[in-house]
């Protein structure tokens, strides 16, 4: 006899949210931005050195090529 998963039944992630709740609950995401608006500006500071610091990895075997 085959087991759940194998037959497409009820995934242990399945039964994990059902336990847990969902992944994504915006009222825990209002109150995550209550505590981040003091910080707006270094939060804004840390996303533009993120995308930065991704484009400069980009473009490293771009300028090596040339």
């Amino acid at each position: 006899m085959m087991s759940g998963w194998m037959m497409g039944g009820s995934t242990g992630a399945q039964r994990d949210e059902e336990v847990f709740g969902s992944a994504y609950d915006p009222r825990v995401v209002r109150r995550m931005l209550g505590y981040i608006k003091p910080y707006r500006k270094e939060l804004t500071v840390a996303v533009l050195a993120v995308f930065v610091f991704t484009a400069t990895i980009t473009a490293v075997p771009w300028i090596i090529k040339i």
